[in-house]
């Protein structure tokens, strides 16, 4: 075996008489409140942990937080270095990665094995940290896109050592027009569902269905989240994304808090959208997020330029369909956009949205978010790209929304402006070195 792995195994599967004799043996879990660092000031941005904590003294549950990588190793026990940046809780969530460390994933993950074992021979935290920031793959995009260089970046970042606890991964976010409509996502392996509940009752849950196990604790899953909601630090207005594992013990379901991420205020509906469409109008298949009765009225842009998308800054649209894979960038647009366009329907959108951070908070980050096929809203598209025989690489529409939290009618008010199609300056480059 490479001597490299052998150190991280040592410490991995075979320190469980160095384990027992420390005394780690005889705690189930570490206190609430405990130190996640040398240094105080990395303390200070563990969100992560800390509300673990928090959590935790106020009667929840949490997963086993190690006070050190080395605690987390002797235990034996698969467990996750998970990421931490105090700017997680109120701005971007996802943009640093987080390790499942297991025998296996040692095997394959071979970069973090030798991040490990540098760490085990010269102990030092803050190089450990920014190793495991430079492999988070969207880190360097994201400080460029808030404005700081990735070194800067990379002082706020840390991470946390985290029991690992199969089962259910959960996020569950309060409707932010409805009271009592909750969104819960829950994902495993093969396993994939998006349910909302709204007064109690499922309205929606696809793709795969949830066991009655699971449909009978809803409940408990609600009161769970309430509890959390409803703390003193967190914002009491705001409807936030908890993040949380579901364990099957002893036929029961138990909550493990995860992390917290704040996403839109409460702005509670106003009125009923119960009469019928007008001529021009069409329905969205969903929406999240109210109106005036009256409706509002934005632009909407339609960005077709991917050739260069390393290069694009926070734009300040009022509302877009985004069609390209940034995932950064769409990340902090979504706190930036009145509305957020998906040209999908709702079990498209679903599928969409198992997967990174950004495909959750583009649903929930912006005042309204609203699933509908593009070529609803905007029949005559390829005739507005293409004026003249041009080629536009972004077209801005009016769009009309009415929308009661529950539903949403569309009304396109006709192209407001377009930009022409350029080649990248890096294309043009090459085509002039070819002449």
């Amino acid at each position: 075996m490479n001597p490299s792995l052998r150190r991280v195994f040592e410490f991995f599967l075979i320190f469980n008489i160095v384990f027992a004799s420390n005394g780690f043996a005889a705690k189930p879990h570490l206190p609430p409140c405990v130190g996640y660092a040398t240094e105080q000031s990395l303390i200070q941005n563990q969100p992560k942990a800390q509300w673990a904590d928090y959590v935790e003294a106020n009667g929840g549950r949490a997963p086993i937080r190690y006070p050190t990588l080395e605690a987390a190793l002797k235990s034996g026990k698969v467990f996750i270095i998970r990421s931490e940046m105090k700017r997680e809780l109120t701005e971007a969530a996802g943009m640093l990665d987080s390790f499942v460390i297991t025998p296996e994933s040692l095997l394959k993950d071979i970069q973090t094995t030798r991040s490990i074992n540098i760490y085990l021979k010269d102990k030092n935290l803050k190089n450990f940290y920014k190793r495991q920031f430079y492999a988070s793959k969207y880190a360097t995009r994201y400080a460029e896109l808030v404005g700081l260089k990735p070194s800067q970046l990379m002082k706020e970042a840390s991470f946390s050592f985290w029991e690992y606890i199969p089962g259910y991964n959960r996020m569950m976010i309060a409707d932010s027009a409805i009271p009592n409509r909750y969104h819960l996502y829950t994902t495993a392996e093969h396993f994939l569902n998006y349910t909302i509940i709204d007064q109690g009752n499922i309205i929606y849950s696809k793709p795969h269905p949830l066991s009655e196990a699971m449909k009978s604790d809803l409940p408990n899953v609600i009161a769970f989240y309430d509890s959390i909601h409803h703390l003193d630090h967190l914002k009491p207005n705001n409807c936030p994304a908890i993040e949380f594992e579901t364990q099957m013990k002893n036929d029961q379901l138990i909550h493990h808090f995860l992390q917290v991420h704040y996403t839109h205020d409460f702005a509670g509906a106003t009125f009923v959208l119960n009469r019928a469409m007008k001529q021009g109008e069409v329905l969205a298949s969903f929406v999240r997020g109210a109106t005036p009765p009256e409706g509002i009225q934005v632009n909407v842009t339609l960005d077709f330029d991917m050739e260069d998308i390393r290069a694009k800054k926070p734009g300040s649209y009022q509302a877009s369909y985004e069609f390209y894979k940034d995932v950064p960038y769409r990340e902090v647009m979504s706190r930036r956009v009145v509305i957020h366009f998906s040209s999908n329907d709702i079990d498209w959108m679903v599928l969409k949205s198992m997967g990174d951070h950004i495909l959750k908070s583009e649903n929930f980050n912006p005042d309204l978010s609203i699933g509908i096929k593009i070529e609803n809203l905007f029949p005559n598209l390829e005739q507005d790209l293409h004026p003249d025989g041009k080629k536009m690489s972004k077209i801005v529409y009016r769009v009309r929304v009415t929308s009661d939290g529950r539903t949403a009618y569309l009304q396109n008010l006709g192209v407001v402006s377009t930009t022409p199609f350029v080649l990248p300056i890096w294309v043009q480059n090459m085509r002039n070195l070819g002449q």
